[in-house]
């Protein structure tokens, strides 16, 4: 059975796993590469989005044998085939699956409460109530709550026939020779400050001031010019500080499998495959209490969860469901100084992982959760191959 997975081109590492290791009978159709977000090519696309605002509708995406948008279809004819849509509200007439990640899909980043507008909930009850869509495909049960709230004008019959609930996995890759010196890895991806960049380079100063341990940090992203200033480079090798403003994706995971513990206090993480990444090399997180983080990381199980800092409005509510805009959110972190007891809660948080053994017995709780659990390729394989085939 064929399913095209749209957009294609540059795909989330989310999906990258499911190209790599499709359910049984399953093939996926489309080029792929590995992006750090979902990408499309398509012309005007902040034009596209600032129309559908002002007439208070969801982003659209047209895709079928007829379709005239550059880069979208690309001239194939999908009508034979199953689409899975990665986050994207389609018009097609052909059948189609969708996931999501969060409570507030087909929205947009700025526009957080347009699932109020009579015109938005209009056209997304016509087109997810048609009999093409197969499936809608929440990533965690948060995200399914959030849905169903934000979306109860779709109906509870639909509700119960429509939501299954699919964890994202990655692959299995096992237990990793480990630095010589205990070592945490921060991966800014995008945003250092939105991801917890600077809670957690204060934690680090904080601990390397107060104890006697050898341990370094390495942080890997879109690093501020400000960070790099700060510290010449022979401070930070006295630190054990190991600054990167990029990595080719392999050397990452490579160095990630290597280090002991992930930190990632993120302000607005909606699900975070990156911790999915360590926990397939053994590497347990510490994670910010925000949005599915305790469905991702079992506190003291797989990990440790911290709680967010309070002085920060942030952009997803408990539920999940979007609060603010990406705009507003990210302003915040212009003049942003991290409050100090969330500062210490993540250095007691790395202190306790540098206990004998403790985030060596997380590691093996990790594995065994990526092996042959919840995140598991074999789990979501069965879940998405049902699917699937329900909708022939």
């Amino acid at each position: 059975m064929k399913v095209r997975l749209f957009p294609d081109g540059r795909i989330h590492s989310a999906y990258l796993d499911m190209v790599n290791h499709p359910p049984e009978g399953i093939e996926y159709t489309g080029q792929f590469e590995f992006s750090p977000g979902t990408s499309y090519d398509m012309v005007n696309k902040d034009i596209v989005r600032k129309a559908a605002d002002l007439m208070e509708l969801p982003y659209l995406f047209r895709i079928d044998c007829a379709s005239t948008m550059r880069g979208v279809s690309k001239g194939l004819d999908t009508s034979d085939n199953l689409i899975h849509s990665c986050q994207k509200l389609l018009w097609t007439k052909s059948d189609f699956v969708v996931d999501i990640e969060h409570g507030n899909p087909f929205m947009g980043g700025y526009h957080v409460h347009k699932y109020r507008w009579p015109q938005f909930r209009g056209v997304v009850s016509n087109l997810l109530k048609r009999s093409n869509c197969k499936a809608i495909m929440p990533w965690s049960v948060k995200a399914r709550n959030a849905f169903m709230k934000n979306f109860d004008f779709l109906g509870k019959d639909f509700m119960y026939d429509k939501l299954k609930v699919v964890c994202p996995a990655v692959e299995y890759v096992g237990e990793c020779s480990k630095f010589d010196k205990f070592t945490f890895i921060f991966v800014a991806g995008g945003s250092f400050y939105a991801k917890g960049g600077l809670q957690t380079l204060q934690a680090f100063e904080f601990l390397k001031r107060s104890c006697d341990g050898d341990f370094d940090l390495i942080m890997v992203g879109e690093i501020p010019r400000e960070i790099f200033d700060k510290y010449s480079e022979a401070e930070r090798s006295d630190m054990g500080l190991w600054l990167y403003s990029s990595m080719h994706r392999n050397v990452l995971l490579s160095i990630l499998g290597s280090c002991h513990c992930l930190v990632l206090p993120s302000h607005a993480d909606t699900f975070g495959m990156t911790v999915l990444e360590a926990k397939a090399r053994g590497v347990p997180t510490i994670i910010a209490d925000n949005f599915s983080a305790k469905e991702v990381v079992w506190h003291r199980e797989t990990g440790i969860v911290v709680d967010i800092d309070r002085t920060v409005n942030p952009r997803f509510d408990d539920l999940g469901r979007k609060r603010i805009g990406k705009d507003v959110f990210h302003r915040q972190f212009e003049k942003y100084i991290p409050d100090a007891m969330h500062v210490i809660e993540i250095a007691n948080a790395m202190l306790d992982m540098m206990d004998v053994g403790v985030a060596a017995m997380m590691g093996r709780k990790c594995l065994d959760e990526i092996k042959d659990g919840k995140f598991s390729i074999n789990r979501r394989n069965c879940l998405l191959k049902k699917i699937y085939e329900g909708c022939e």
